[in-house]
């Protein structure tokens, strides 16, 4: 053995190990932290899967059109199953996308970066569901006003505006109603499950404002109901809605700016809106017949510039629509000799 082999094993064997000795205490790479998604591209991919449904609705409706039709605003209850079977089928599936995000390359994930378990993902849609498919529902006038109209309004446009509140300005963690209702976050999809660090939380003022708002919203119907209708409009809705032929039915009047060459002039006219159950050959007789109750029980229906009825059939079930709908609008001395001729029947 040479001479200088000594030092030169001596030299290689305290490299390796000082090599193993930094590799033993260096800490292991950190798990990759999410980067939340934007308002931006949740409402673009909302906006996807709105689509979607509607296709899904839209198809329904062609096969199940006069079910739909005899469920009225029930029928909103089958667009909320569909919609719940999509967003929790698809997001509680591994990768946590529906369409829509994996378009917009989001997903939704719980704070370990999983997907959420269908329990969890049912209430979080249950939390957004109930708002959206609430608005704008034909709600039955007795169930609709059920202690002063203040439970509806609350779940409905106080839910709308709390969601809508938390999703604009919760920049902290992008969280909105629905996510914070299970703990879940909306973040930018990525190769590996991506954690969500511990101290990251809402700021509670934002929820406090959300509620306020939502509150606000509760006790709006409150304001309208001491602003009721005219006893004799009122009178009117009321005779209307008894009639067998209509599903439900509404009264206003309108007061609308009219531009001509003789300049500007204001036009009223007292609109009657209605949904039928059966789709009728001919419109008039029916037309004539509401027309011909609101000159016998409104006395200001005489004053109007004209008389509008409008009758739809069709259905609504929140993920989609279809309506048919025809329109007669005459002055009340118009109808008034349709009615005297008995058009009407």
């Amino acid at each position: 053995m040479s001479p200088t082999s000594t030092p030169t094993s001596t030299s290689t064997s305290t490299l390796a190990t000082a090599t193993a000795t930094a590799t033993a205490i260096m800490p292991a790479p950190a798990p990759e932290v999410a980067a939340f998604a934007g308002v931006r591209r949740r409402v673009a991919a909302f906006m996807v899967d709105s689509l979607v449904l509607g296709v899904v609705g839209w198809a329904l409706g062609l096969a199940l059109f006069d079910v739909f039709v005899r469920m009225g605003p029930w029928g909103r209850c089958v667009g909320f199953v569909v919609a719940l079977a999509y967003f929790v089928g698809q997001e509680s599936a591994p990768g946590g996308q529906s369409p829509g995000k994996r378009l917009l390359r989001i997903r939704v994930v719980d704070a370990q970066g999983r997907s959420l378990r269908p329990a969890r993902g049912a209430v979080r849609f249950a939390v957004l569901g109930v708002p959206w498919f609430l608005s704008g529902a034909a709600i039955p006038m007795k169930l609709a006003m059920a202690a002063g109209g203040v439970p509806f309004a609350l779940v409905g446009a106080g839910g709308l505006a709390a969601l809508a509140y938390l999703l604009v300005f919760n920049r902290r963690t992008r969280q909105s109603l629905h996510d914070l209702a299970v703990g879940a976050f909306v973040v930018r999809a990525a190769a590996d499950a991506p954690r969500v660090p511990g101290h990251v939380r809402a700021w509670r003022g934002h929820v406090a404002i959300a509620a306020v708002l939502a509150l606000l919203a509760g006790v709006f119907p409150l304001w309208l109901s001491a602003r009721p209708l005219p006893a004799d409009l009122l009178a009117l809705d009321l005779r209307l809605s008894a009639r067998p032929e209509l599903e439900s039915v509404g009264v206003s009047e309108q007061v609308s700016t009219r531009f001509g060459l003789a300049g500007a002039g204001t036009q009223r006219v007292l609109l009657i809106r209605a949904t039928i159950a059966a789709p009728l050959d001919d419109d008039v007789p029916l037309s004539v017949r509401l027309a011909g109750i609101a000159l016998d029980t409104y006395a200001a229906a005489r004053q109007q510039d004209r008389i509008s009825v409008q009758l739809a059939h069709g259905f609504d079930i929140g993920i989609a629509a279809q309506w048919r709908a025809n329109e007669l609008a005459l002055t009340p001395a118009q109808w008034a000799d349709r009615v005297a001729a008995g058009v009407g029947g």
